[in-house]
């Protein structure tokens, strides 16, 4: 999930961000511990330029964390449920693939949350978009507006916040 995250950030960036910001991705591994999902979810909560969060792959990470995350105005695409449900990767665009192994620092195919992972970013640059076209802001609360009813075609299928 990690090389598509970092792929679809460097596609945004290099078609010029979103309104000329450049994205930054932050990454943290719960390692599927429910107390390292709080904590993570907690220090990404308390940082002022995190405006969404796409994980945390697991069910019982994304519930341990979903309530800090919401209590933070923090929106959470949460992986793992539908939209956001594992694919075979054998079914996604060779483009795709072959532009996932180029991301990929090691002899690497993509897995089952690399589509999904993918298209969570793509729904999430909408939104970005959306958001600051909308308001002239990019922040948690415009983003979470943006994400109401917002719909993206993506590698898996119509994609969309739940």
């Amino acid at each position: 999930a990690i090389y598509s995250a970092r792929l679809a950030v460097r596609q945004i960036n290099a078609a010029g961000g979103i309104a000329g910001h450049r994205l930054a991705l932050v990454a943290l591994d719960d390692r599927g511990d429910v107390e390292l999902a709080r904590q993570a979810a907690a220090s990404l909560v308390i940082d002022p330029a995190v405006v969404a969060v796409v994980g945390h792959y697991v069910s019982a990470t994304t519930s341990a964390a979903e309530s800090i995350y919401a209590q933070g105005g923090l929106p959470l695409l949460p992986m793992g449920t539908s939209p956001f449900s594992p694919v075979d990767p054998a079914g996604l665009p060779v483009e795709f693939q072959e532009a996932y192994a180029a991301a990929t620092p090691f002899d690497e195919i993509a897995g089952p949350f690399a589509g999904p992972t993918f298209d969570a970013f793509g729904l999430l640059r909408e939104a970005l978009a959306v958001a600051e076209e909308s308001t002239g802001d990019i922040s948690r609360a415009s983003v979470q507006e943006a994400l109401g009813g917002l719909k993206y075609q993506g590698l898996t299928g119509e994609v969309y916040q739940p």
